[in-house]
């Protein structure tokens, strides 16, 4: 626990009695923790402990920590100082950071079965300030806020707190700290303080508190904590607010638009914190897959460029994602992780590569170059070709996971093609079919329905709103079915390459893809496999390409829908308030499905947000 650099460690007791806890978060649906100095993570685990022997604790937990790092002599000391069930908490964090060792950017943890949530910025204090995204009900600060001035490029982190402020926020804060940098940052910004019940410090308390450096003198005052608290009038949550947030009850359904790998990932994210869901798409007619029925396998990989660009970013956070949230699926649906070996194309791309991963912060294990010869070890294939071995790599049955994240009892499907959207008289929205009937109505919608998005959104006199949305593209292609046993080149991992190679999913191995530019309706066709077994040339053995004509045993096509970028859009739309989107997935839509979905559902509800701000402005819909 990083504590006021002035004074030793202070009681955690001390933090959450001045913080109100725990009668601050009684008769609360949900209460959020904001710790700019999570450390080990001391506080997390006492706040925890205490919501967990609470009776009257609120529905829902989340906690917030900037700073993370591991300290392990003191938290050896500390555990031995905890209670049991402080001590049961702690050990439960620490099997959860050894599960999903972190990685750059942001991590978030779930526990209780999701009613606790921890969202961890690793990244300095002063860019998790300016990238975080929540609504902060109470802070635990201390000195090293006042110390990263100079590193903020002109603007507060005081102010920083003060936008995730929610009503009636309060920050808990040294005593000591109260009287210097910090305690004027806290009132320019804001921020009002309790009267203390402390003697009035000392001329020499006060120089301590500026400068750091007479630690001697402000002994008195070492375990005290205080509070200041946001003046009533100011409050930074409006944006929030706009997208439905705490406007609408927690027992109104969300209404979601397209039943493919987009709208069935928000359906099971808000399914999975309590949220009934309505689910429109014609295709369920069908199947309960959707228009994903018959689509055996795909793979969610993620990516590394030398300048960790947004696209890098994202599938990183998502793939991660989609693991850790889709592990709550029956076995036979959910994803396994395989991992997959990305190949390099050509000598600049090896070049590229080794080049982003010496470069990159990432833990030991994520990402590790091979060789052609380790290559072939990792993946049981000969490969001519080097490669970078993602350990997160997934193997997925999109077809199955959609019918599984279809099937929660707060899900309901209705077979039916959404028309357009017209907003009702309360504020909410009505969703008409192609006969003007009404198919649905909420004050929360999600379209997700693909290429669908843009007619369905011109017809509600909403595309104006989603700039990036008007050059949307729909493309079609197809993946091939090889019979297992007699191609017999079954990898232990997804290889990815020019094309892709699948393990074998119930004696099939699955490949891809193709693009079909201009094409009128997705089919599967001889030249499409002709096409991917050429592309799996350039790095399956010549005896095994050459058995794969006679091993094709069938395939699947859809459509693709991309924007210039190639990166999602996601988010809500400006100006129509309770419409989101969520859309032009690419190639890509298993490595960002979960993520999009944890986006939307994490705002919905008030929690949190998995991402920084930076990657969310980039995948709104509204950016120009």
């Amino acid at each position: 626990m990083n504590d006021s650099l002035c004074s030793p460690a202070i009681p955690t007791t001390a933090w959450l009695s001045a913080g109100g806890l725990p009668a601050g978060w009684r008769g609360r649906s949900s209460f959020t923790v904001c710790d700019t100095g999570f450390g080990a993570g001391q506080r997390f685990i006492s706040t925890w402990s205490i919501w967990r022997c609470d009776a009257n604790r609120c529905e829902r937990l989340h906690y917030v920590g900037f700073c993370p790092v591991p300290e392990p002599d003191q938290e050896a000391c500390r555990k031995g100082a905890m209670s049991d069930d402080e001590a049961s908490c702690h050990d439960a964090l620490r099997t959860a950071l050894l599960a999903h060792v972190p990685l750059p950017g942001v991590s978030r943890l779930d526990f209780e079965g999701g009613a606790v949530t921890l969202t961890l910025f690793y990244m300095p204090l002063w860019k998790a300030l300016m990238q975080a995204e929540a609504r902060v009900d109470l802070y635990f600060i201390d000195a090293m806020l006042a110390a990263i001035g100079a590193q903020t490029g002109g603007y507060s982190p005081y102010g920083q707190l003060a936008r995730m402020a929610a009503r009636q926020a309060c920050v808990a804060l040294p005593v000591i700290d109260a009287f210097g940098d910090l305690g004027r940052g806290l009132k320019k910004a804001g921020f009002i303080f309790d009267p203390v019940v402390a003697p009035q410090p000392s001329d020499s308390v006060i120089a301590c508190a500026d400068n750091r450096l007479n630690a001697s003198a402000a002994n008195d005052h070492r375990a005290a904590v205080c509070v200041a608290r946001l003046r009533p009038g100011i409050f930074h949550g409006a944006a929030n607010a706009a997208h439905g947030v705490d406007t609408v009850s927690a027992s109104a359904p969300v209404v979601v638009i397209g039943g493919g790998v987009a709208g069935a990932a928000v359906a099971w994210a808000l399914a999975f914190r309590g949220r009934k869901v309505i689910v429109v798409d014609p295709a369920f007619s069908r199947s309960p897959q959707g228009v994903h029925a018959g689509h055996l396998a795909a793979a969610a990989t993620p990516v590394v460029s030398r300048d960790d660009d947004y696209r890098a970013r994202l599938t990183r956070a998502g793939v991660r994602l989609a693991w850790q949230r889709w592990q709550h699926i029956d076995a036979a649906s959910r994803p396994r992780q395989t991992g997959t070996l990305g190949l390099a194309r050509d000598a600049d791309e090896v070049d590229r590569v080794r080049a982003a991963l010496e470069g990159g912060d990432f833990p030991e294990g994520w990402a590790r170059w091979q060789t052609s010869q380790t290559a072939s070890l990792a993946a049981a294939v000969s490969l001519s070709v080097p490669g970078v071995l993602f350990a997160d790599g997934l193997l997925i049955r999109p077809g199955a996971l959609i019918a599984a994240q279809m099937s929660s009892p707060l899900v309901q499907c209705i077979a039916a093609a959404g028309h357009r959207l017209e907003q009702a008289g309360d504020g909410g929205w009505l969703l008409r079919g192609p006969d003007e009937q009404v198919l649905a109505q909420a004050a929360t919608v999600v379209v997700a329905n693909a290429a669908g998005v843009v007619p369905l959104l011109q017809r509600s006199g909403l595309l104006v709103r989603a700039p990036r949305l008007r050059q949307l593209q729909a493309i079609a292609g197809q993946v091939s079915y090889f019979n297992a046993l007699r191609c017999a080149v079954d990898p232990k991992v997804v290889i990815d390459g020019p094309g892709y190679w699948l393990p074998a999913v119930d004696g099939i191995n699955v490949a891809g893809g193709t693009y079909a530019l201009g094409a009128e309706v997705p089919a599967v066709t001889q030249a499409g496999h002709d096409d991917i077994i050429e592309k799996l040339g350039a790095f399956l053995p010549a005896e095994a390409v050459q058995r794969l004509p006679g091993s094709i045993v069938g395939g699947w096509s859809g459509w693709r829908a991309v924007v210039p970028g190639r990166l999602p859009v996601v988010g809500a739309l400006p100006g129509a308030n309770g419409v989101w989107v969520a859309c032009a997935y690419g190639s890509r839509g298993l490595s960002w499905a979960a993520l999009a979905a944890e986006v939307i559902a994490a705002t919905v509800c008030c929690e949190p947000l998995p991402l920084e701000r930076e990657l969310l402005m980039a995948i709104a819909p509204g950016k120009r």
